[in-house]
């Protein structure tokens, strides 16, 4: 049904997203249950315009559904198109951050998430899928090595246990400390799904000492709060 027409129903449900609060909610819950489908997800992680508009509202801090803006882009990670948003630039949001780079905004709206201190209607826990699924190209582990002005990733994953999202995800996202960061060099990447991985200076990843070796080894693919459905690998909402 979505796909008929080329994919006419998907640009009208891209159109919906920047509609009023209820029908962008629906819209947005749309495509999140169908981004399992490679079509339908290749079609809206390719459009800039589309990312952009998103990118525009998950950094708005009265935006009502930035966690489910959160959730979409977790889902467009599975594109290998993503990772424009490592070098991707943008108007800078000020009460954010002063990066233009929308990677370091998407990890402020995290790291404020943690408290509600910068959007009251969300936690943005679901950018924690989006980092550790970013995290298996090798141009997100040299950012995420890179030594920056620290931001309090490692905080604000770690000081919320009681989220079943946010901490088990990032934890997934990093290696035990014994671990050293990979080469930069181009990797050959197999068939499969890697399996996610970041790596975090030791400033970073300090938080992961605190978890317990099954939960520094779970991945974030298997770890969802109970209003969310799993289907293909995708985090789904339901209706």
């Amino acid at each position: 049904m979505f796909k008929t027409g080329q994919l006419t129903p998907i640009r009208d449900l891209k159109l919906l997203v920047k509609d009023y609060e209820p029908i962008a909610k629906n819209a947005l819950t749309i495509l999140i249950n169908i981004s399992n489908d490679r079509e339908v997800l290749e079609n809206i992680a390719k459009d800039d315009a589309f990312l952009e508009s998103l990118l525009l509202r998950i950094t708005n801090p009265k935006e009502p559904n930035a966690n489910e803006l959160a959730m979409l882009l977790a889902n467009m990670a599975k594109s290998d198109t993503i990772t424009r948003l490592l070098t991707l630039t943008r108007p800078i949001p000020s009460p954010l951050t002063p990066s233009p780079l929308a990677i370091d905004q998407l990890l402020d709206c995290f790291v404020k998430g943690a408290d509600n201190t910068y959007n009251p209607h969300a936690n943005f826990d679901y950018l924690a899928y989006l980092f550790a699924d970013l995290t298996k190209f090798p141009s997100a582990q040299t950012y995420f090595t890179t030594p920056a002005p620290p931001t309090p990733f490692s905080l604000s994953a770690n000081s919320r246990p009681s989220r079943p999202t946010r901490r088990p995800s990032a934890a997934a996202a990093s290696p035990p400390p014994s671990k050293t960061p990979p080469s930069t060099s181009p990797r050959t990447r197999s068939s499969s799904p890697p399996q996610p991985r970041s790596w975090f200076p030791s400033s970073r990843r300090s938080w992961a000492r605190t978890l317990s070796p099954s939960r520094r080894q779970s991945s974030c693919r298997w770890s969802c709060s109970f209003s969310v459905r799993r289907r293909g690998g995708r985090r789904m909402w339901g209706f």
